[in-house]
């Protein structure tokens, strides 16, 4: 049974290797309400060092109508539990309910507070601080775990260490170590981590479990689409009515060039990069339970982790087969042919970071009204039409602002980033799987 209304509570932390033990109590005034998280306006202030814990995490408020406590979470990044249950909304509190602030963040217990019911009714009502008790720390004893913490935390590391992104990193290492003097292969072991990091942090925002195999695969099949002849009927199509137009920048019209721009290399590109997102779309119809799932494209979350691994993929092949040579070709020829190697370098690694404001963004914000049309299919022509149209403006923006100066560059590259992140903040509050992805907020 919650608190009678009237009465207070308090949450009593606890200190995670010995529960028994108290980290400290909290008293919850009724009447007030009490926010939780790392900010400094929170009600209840948890330091930095509590992991898992967002700067506005959560609030108690009293349940007046069922004459109890109630727990809110406020779009965590990590969520909030009641008795390992992921709160959604408001969850109301029970005596002994065991409260935790993300996957392995701070816990607390709910406790009544009957013997303060006399002082509440002598009028201590509001908004009243929060009192903090500090109790006895935990046992002072020497244990094994502690002299080697991997044997303890070793579950742990995989989620909460980033014990995977650093051995691929130190795996990248030794290979660019191996590949000193092999320029080929040092730039292409370069640029592959730099444009899978920057999918990454796609990934991360997204927080969405999608097998990594998944986007590999469409990484490769992006790739294997750019080395085939749909290649040529895309040139064909999009830029055949381009073909006629004077080579020379200076005499094509401002409206020739932006058509140009826009139907010949954004609409084209950003319809290149679709296919992957298609293809996978297509197999998850085809395949059975849970493999569909894994696979394909049932709301924008999908779209955008398929669009951003196409868009890898995309700039891979671009940079490598096609920017990197030309301006090492065309260094080597005025200036020399170690300068021209350090140009390329230069040319690569600027365009593979920037790629989450470039392809990434195109390919991932198109791949939002893809999954939207999965889910309001009866919408689908208006949805893709607007995602394509849009995608391929900010494609053409960034062509053109390349013509203007560096600063235009810069301001198109954030607002393309702009728009991918509100992608994946709309995404998220649509996922029909949201209860079980593991972020909630953009960090």
């Amino acid at each position: 049974m919650g608190s009678a209304q009237g009465m207070q509570a308090r949450l009593r932390q606890i200190h995670p290797a010995h529960p028994v033990v108290a980290a400290g109590c909290y008293s919850l005034p009724w009447g007030a309400e009490v926010t939780i998280g790392r900010d400094p306006t929170c009600q209840l202030v948890l330091p930095l060092a509590q992991g898992g814990v967002s700067r506005v995490h959560a609030y108690l408020r009293p349940d007046l109508p069922a004459g109890g406590w109630q727990i809110c979470d406020l779009d965590s990044t990590n969520g909030t539990y009641v008795n390992d249950r992921r709160v959604q909304g408001c969850w109301p509190l029970q005596e002994g309910d065991r409260i935790r602030l993300g996957h392995h963040g701070p816990q607390f217990v709910f406790e009544e507070r009957s013997e303060l019911a006399e002082a509440m009714a002598s009028g201590a009502t509001g908004a009243v601080a929060l009192q903090y008790v500090a109790a006895s720390p935990p046992p002072a004893d020497l244990t094994f775990t502690q002299l080697f913490p991997i044997l303890s935390t070793a579950g742990d590391l995989e989620h909460k260490a980033y014990l995977i992104p650093a051995i691929l990193t130190i795996t990248v290492v030794v290979l660019l170590f191996v590949a000193v003097g092999n320029v080929p292969l040092f730039n292409t072991v370069l640029a592959s981590y730099m444009a899978i990091a920057a999918y990454y942090v796609v990934y991360q925002l997204c927080g969405k479990a999608k097998p990594l195999w998944v986007s590999l695969a469409a990484m490769l099949l992006m790739l294997g689409v750019l080395s085939s002849p749909v290649l040529d009927g895309f040139m064909a199509v999009f830029r055949g009515p381009f073909m006629t137009t004077p080579p020379s920048l200076g005499e094509r019209s401002p409206l020739v060039l932006v058509l140009e721009m826009f139907w010949g290399t954004g609409m084209m590109e950003e319809l290149l990069k679709a296919l992957p997102m298609l293809c996978f779309w297509g197999i998850g119809w085809s395949v059975r339970s849970p493999l569909r799932y894994q696979i394909g494209v049932w709301e924008p979350l999908d779209g955008i982790l398929l669009g951003a691994a196409a868009a890898v993929g995309f700039t891979l092949f671009e940079s490598l087969g096609h920017y990197v040579p030309a301006i090492v070709q065309s260094t080597r020829l005025s200036q020399g042919t170690d300068l021209a190697e350090i140009s390329g370098l230069q040319v690569l690694i600027a365009r593979t970071l920037g790629s989450i404001a470039g392809h990434i963004a195109y390919s991932g914000y198109f791949g939002y009204f893809l999954g939207l049309s999965v889910l309001r299919p009866r919408h689908s022509p208006r949805i893709l039409a607007t995602g394509i149209l849009t995608a391929a403006t900010l494609h053409t923006l960034w062509n053109l602002s390349g013509m203007l100066s560096p600063v235009a560059l810069a301001v198109v590259g954030g607002v393309s980033y702009a728009f991918l992140a509100a992608a994946i903040l709309k995404a998220r509050t649509l996922s029909p799987t949201r209860t079980h992805n593991f972020a909630t907020r953009l960090k």
